[in-house]
């Protein structure tokens, strides 16, 4: 039986094959859907109430993920 495959070649192997460019822009698209969805939801009464809600998307989105996988040990096999 084979052994899975670690995170950091799986992201290796995905460069490899679709380029770092394409991964970029699959980011990028992700990044302005969440932009998106901070907008869309509700119009901020200052600019500064708008980065906070913009800022708080993008690290909830990364960071929570993470947490996720690591609190419930979805890495794991």
């Amino acid at each position: 039986m084979a052994e899975p495959v670690s995170s950091g070649a799986g992201v290796a192997v995905a460069i490899k094959m679709y380029g770092m460019a394409i991964l970029l822009a699959i980011v990028g698209v992700a990044v302005a859907l969440g932009y998106l969805v901070v907008v869309m939801t509700r119009m901020p009464r200052t600019r500064s109430e708008w980065v906070v809600s913009l800022v708080t998307t993008v690290v909830g989105s990364i960071a929570g993920g993470g947490f996720i996988i690591q609190r419930f040990g979805l890495h794991e096999y």
